[in-house]
């Protein structure tokens, strides 16, 4: 199931076993929805696939589930998740035409090198590019 409308950039995928769930508060769901749709290139899952009280994107069985929480605990500097990318520098371009802050990180290895973005609710997230084995 592509999670990207075609004619677009590479797909955005989330790596995990199950769905992420962040907690969000639902006043933000617009701003949500443009940030994951517009700028990280995610698509909702099908309506049949939706759970109450969340907004799910990506992949149903290994995708992410932003839950309506009246308070949700939201800690940037201990938790993120990592979305992964085909071309990071694709990605990047599409963060500045956007104007949204991210921070290029380079890590310990010559092509380690990933972004670290916020979004509209706070929760941290890394966007690596993809590497082939």
């Amino acid at each position: 199931m592509p999670i990207l409308v075609k004619g677009k950039s590479p797909p955005t995928v989330v790596l995990c076993v199950r769905e992420i769930r962040v907690g969000i508060p639902r006043e933000r769901l617009g701003q949500l929805e443009r940030f994951y749709t517009a700028i990280l290139g995610l698509i909702p899952w099908p309506k049949r696939c939706q759970i109450p009280g969340g907004w799910g994107l990506g992949n149903p069985q290994t995708g992410l589930l932003l839950q309506f929480r009246h308070d949700p605990v939201i800690d940037p500097l201990r938790r993120r998740f990592t979305l992964m990318v085909d071309g990071l520098a694709m990605f990047e371009q599409r963060l500045r035409d956007e104007q949204w802050p991210y921070q290029r990180v380079h890590g310990f290895g010559w092509t380690d090198q990933y972004l670290l973005l916020h979004d509209p609710a706070g929760h941290l997230i890394e966007v690596r590019q993809s590497q082939p084995f």
